[in-house]
C-alpha cells in the first residue's frame, strides 16, 4: 500500500490530503490543513512551510501505521505480556 500527500485547490486555498492506493483501490483522507497560494509575506511562507512539514509527518506516520497493521488493516500480532515479578522490587 502506498500513501501519497496530495494537494487540491479549494476556493482561495490549497487543501492537503492523503491518497491511499492499494491493489487498484483508492481512498482519501482530508487532513484539514490548508496552504496559502502565492504567499506574499515571509509569515505566509513560514506558515505554508510548517503546514507542509506537518502534513508530511502525518503521511509518514500513516505509512508506518499501515506497515505495522494498525490503521484499519488487520494483521495478526501475537504479544505475550508477562507481569513483573513482585519479589524483584
Amino acid at each position: 500500500m502506498k500513501v501519497t500527500l496530495r494537494q487540491r485547490k479549494k476556493n482561495d486555498k490549497i487543501s492537503l490530503y492523503l491518497d491511499y492506493y492499494h491493489k487498484g483501490k483508492r481512498k482519501t483522507e482530508y487532513l484539514r490543513l490548508y496552504l496559502t497560494p502565492n504567499p506574499k509575506t515571509k509569515t505566509e511562507r513560514e506558515v505554508n512551510k510548517k503546514t507542509k512539514q506537518l502534513a508530511e509527518t502525518i503521511c509518514a506516520q500513516r505509512q508506518i501505521e499501515i506497515q505495522n497493521g494498525i490503521y484499519g488493516f488487520p494483521f495478526p500480532i501475537k504479544v505475550s505480556m508477562s507481569s513483573p515479578n513482585e519479589d524483584a522490587f
